[in-house]
């Protein structure tokens, strides 16, 4: 495993060792023309939305008693079947009922199904309870079956209206901590991680729904923190050695982060992928939200590590960074103010 790991560190290192300025085009090229498509694609086939964000159909089934574990999964089972002669499919099951003491089940029908009148909502209420009533011993009520109307559009805008505000903090932070370069950077890396992450939802048709959001949420911290260690990394460089080209400096910042995070990350990717085939047999949901995490991972790295250092590559000019120059000038004097009370205590040593 450690020889595997090392062959994958050195591709990365190799991989990295690229001219970020020249090709930064092509970069942020590929990746914006891959949103393009993925937008034109969601517009045409949708989103692939999960129940908790769609309109849908909800009840509970009441068993007048306090349920165990195991109760509950077989009157899910009955639920499901009772549901399927009424050509309707349960989505979700959540324990229903007041301080820890679940007497229920809130179910959701297939968002799929959303006109229905109120007469055949009675009905298939009446059906469902007096099918479970047959088949189940204790008492059973079935509530009205309600429809949830889900502001998806406004929930969107609350969403933006706070990756806005964060993507914000950042890029001022990032100004007063660096330069108006590498916020701008941080900037567009921001945008482009949950567009990205969005690309990804919409062409491979996972499930969307309050984890997708996270995952998008985190993928831009995640992307913003690397790429503040090697926007912090290549100001070091900076201080240390002025001769450099912003390619070097990008290289050298993308080969110390690489031995920081690549063998942890080929771990948990390893991990991840192995767990997702597990659960695809047994828990497609949680299949579906690790795949998403493994994607995460590369739209982290690609953007922290490509994008915004193709961006700081070409729109950093060294000469013109008077914030650098200003701190040169401090360290340079700070250098000589150290010489010279060097210079005098050896001098005061001499006389003694």
């Amino acid at each position: 495993m450690k020889n595997k790991n090392c062959c994958v560190k050195e591709a990365l290192f190799k991989a990295s060792d690229i001219n970020y300025k020249n090709l930064a085009k092509y970069l942020i090229l590929i990746p914006v023309l891959l949103i393009a498509f993925a937008i034109m694609f969601t517009s045409i086939f949708g989103i692939n939305r999960q129940a908790d964000i769609r309109d849908r159909y909800e009840f509970v089934v009441d068993f007048g008693t306090q349920i165990s574990t195991e109760e509950q999964g077989n009157y899910e089972e009955k639920i499901s079947e009772a549901l399927e002669r009424q050509e309707l499919t349960a989505v979700k099951f959540v324990k229903y009922g007041q301080s820890e003491i679940y007497s229920g089940l809130k179910v959701t029908i297939d968002p799929s199904v959303s006109d229905l009148t109120v007469e055949q909502l009675e009905d298939i209420k009446n059906a469902i309870e007096t099918d479970l009533q047959a088949s189940i011993a204790n008492t059973v009520e079935v509530s009205d079956i309600n429809l949830v109307q889900t502001d998806l559009e406004g929930n969107v805008i609350y969403a933006l209206i706070a990756l806005a505000i964060i993507l914000v903090a950042i890029f001022v932070y990032v100004w007063i901590r660096f330069n108006l370069s590498f916020a701008f950077a941080s900037g567009i890396m921001g945008l482009f991680a949950p567009a990205m992450t969005f690309v990804i939802f919409g062409l491979f048709r996972l499930p969307f729904d309050g984890v997708s959001f996270a995952v998008m949420l985190i993928a831009s911290i995640l992307s913003e923190m690397i790429f503040m260690h090697i926007a912090d990394n290549i100001r070091n460089q900076e201080l240390d050695n002025q001769s450099l080209t912003n390619n070097e400096y990008i290289k050298n910042a993308n080969h110390s982060i690489i031995n920081v995070i690549a063998n942890p990350l080929i771990g948990l990717t390893a991990f991840l992928l192995l767990l997702t085939i597990i659960m695809l047999f047994v828990n497609i949901g949680i299949a579906f939200t690790l795949i998403s995490v493994i994607f995460m991972i590369f739209v982290v790295v690609y953007s922290s590590m490509v994008v915004a250092t193709s961006f700081w590559a070409n729109i950093y000019n060294k000469d013109k960074d008077q914030r650098l120059k200003s701190r040169l000038d401090r360290l340079s004097k700070e250098k000589v103010k150290k010489q010279k009370k060097s210079d005098k205590e050896d001098q005061d040593k001499v006389m003694v």
